[in-house]
Formats: structure tokens, sequence, C-alpha cells
């Protein structure tokens, strides 16, 4: 196989196209049940691969893989609704990750310096951020 996925098969299952979105669920019993909340449809769409952490001022903030970079979106009622979505980061198309650490720092782990773009999978850097 190889080269780049594309959502070829966007128009198999159209019946399914209200539930294509990255979504935030939540357990409020120690992951025993959960419940879907609200849902982001981001563009240049890849595999919708998200990070949701709560931020310092009680926001949620949810990350995504796009075929054009990280792209955010924002949530400040638990994830029920969230802002449209903006370009965050410039990314190659593959997985990034985004962690809130003990220590109370954000880990962030990408291809590349935090403002660059790698020529595909190289270069895997991680970061850490005191300020969200």
């Amino acid at each position: 196989m190889g080269g780049t996925w594309h959502y070829k098969d966007k128009e198999a299952y159209r019946e399914l196209d209200p539930f294509r979105q990255a979504y935030a669920f939540a357990s409020s019993d120690e992951g025993k049940t959960w419940e879907r909340r609200g849902g982001v449809e981001f563009p240049h769409r890849s595999f919708d691969e998200h990070h949701i952490v709560e931020r310092k001022d009680g926001s949620w903030w949810m990350t995504a893989r796009t075929n054009d970079g990280i792209y955010e979106s924002i949530s400040h009622d638990k994830g029920y609704t969230w802002s449209k979505p903006q370009k965050y980061l410039p990314h190659t198309a593959s997985r990034h990750f985004v962690r809130r650490l003990s220590s109370g720092r954000l880990l962030l782990v990408k291809h590349g310096e935090v403002n660059k773009l790698t020529k595909g999978r190289s270069q895997l850097m991680a970061f850490l951020s005191d300020d969200d």
C-alpha cells in the first residue's frame, strides 16, 4: 500500500454523515459508562486522530491531525459545543500527541520544530509548555 490516504469512501454509508466528526466523550463514573458530547468537523480531515486536554482556565482544547497541519478547537462548556476549527501548527499529515503531565505542564510530540513543517515523518520532537 503506502502513499497518502484519501477519504475515498466518503460517499459510502451517507446515513452516518451526521456522525463523521471528532467527538468528545466523557465519563462521570471512572470509565464505566461514557457520554458522547459535541464534535468538530475539521477541514482537510485525515483520520480524526484528535486529542483533548483541559486547560488551566477550565476550557477544553482539542487538537486534530489534518492533511493541512494540526488544527485546534476550544470548548467552554465541557465539550458540548466547540469553536470553529483554526490552524494551530504546521505538521506533516501524521499523528501528533498532546497530554497534560502530572507536573501540570503540557507535552506536545510532533515532527520537526514547533512552527516548522518537515518533509514526511522525520525529526520527531517533544515540547513542554508551562502556559497552556
